[in-house]
């Protein structure tokens, strides 16, 4: 997976990287609402700002805007489709992330208007699976060809009394030939 995304020739916009920091935030500020804190108390505690702090998210933020565009480019060009009982699954794996009632998740994403956002997430996550299930063991390729060069050099040792024979005749003709 990362190879894929490493691979990925993308351009970045920073208003994607700005927005990305905004939804991390955010997301932290919701788990910390759930242990009865909140954000301003954290940076309180953690003697910092909220630019400091956006500064913490910055380099994660662009890797997961970058993973973003090219699983959904994957999703795109795989015509992946999100159903309801993929999202019903992933409001039910949320609730438990949480230790909230999947009910209340559903309320809280309808009322905050992130279904869409859901769906993309989804949608990457469907991607992130198809390209995974894809993937070649670059690693078994390797190992194969590490056991291939006793077989070749088996193959070899058999051709190189031809190359011999090949080498002598040149030799002999050459020997027949007059110098100049």
């Amino acid at each position: 997976m990362k190879t894929a995304i490493d691979n990925a020739a993308v351009d970045i916009p920073e208003v994607m990287v700005e927005q990305k920091i905004d939804q991390m935030i955010e997301e932290f500020r919701l788990k910390l609402q759930v242990q009865n804190m909140n954000l301003d108390d954290y940076l309180k505690h953690m003697n910092t700002d909220m630019d400091k702090f956006r500064e913490q998210y910055k380099d994660a933020a662009k890797e997961n805007v970058k993973m973003d565009l090219v699983l959904e480019a994957v999703a795109k060009a795989e015509t992946i489709e999100v159903k309801d009982m993929d999202l019903q699954a992933e409001i039910f794996t949320m609730a438990q992330n949480f230790g909230a009632d999947p009910q209340e998740v559903y309320k809280i994403i309808l009322k905050e208007r992130r279904v869409p956002m859901l769906i993309q997430s989804v949608g990457r996550k469907k991607a992130a699976g198809f390209i995974l299930s894809h993937a070649v063991d670059t690693n078994a390729t390797e190992e194969k060809e590490e056991t291939q060069p006793a077989k070749k050099a088996a193959d070899t040792s058999e051709e190189k009394p031809a190359k011999k024979t090949a080498a002598k005749r040149t030799a002999k003709k050459k020997e027949d030939t007059p110098e100049a």
